[in-house]
């Protein structure tokens, strides 16, 4: 397995939501795993984002992501903070 790095991705585009696809990113790791003891959780939580990333790699469906205000503004002004 190789690491695959996107530079001319933008967040939140269609082709960023389908290079993410199935797999799992950085930023829900923190969900498959404890933060004490680093083994892999086992909780509802845990099965659940698992079973819709095996969904989206199966079925190359992406559900749709709701983009609040608050979000949309975070991620204009994200290059200035």
């Amino acid at each position: 397995m190789t690491l695959k790095i996107y530079d001319n991705l933008t967040q939140g585009t269609d082709e960023w939501l389908e290079a993410r696809r199935g797999i799992v990113t950085a930023s829900v790791v923190g969900q498959l795993i404890t933060t004490r003891t680093m083994k892999p959780a086992n909780n509802d939580t845990s099965r659940g984002l698992m079973m819709t990333l095996l969904a989206e790699r199966i079925t190359g469906f992406i559900d749709p992501v709701y983009v609040s205000e608050d979000m949309l503004r975070g991620t204009m002004e994200e290059p200035i903070a």
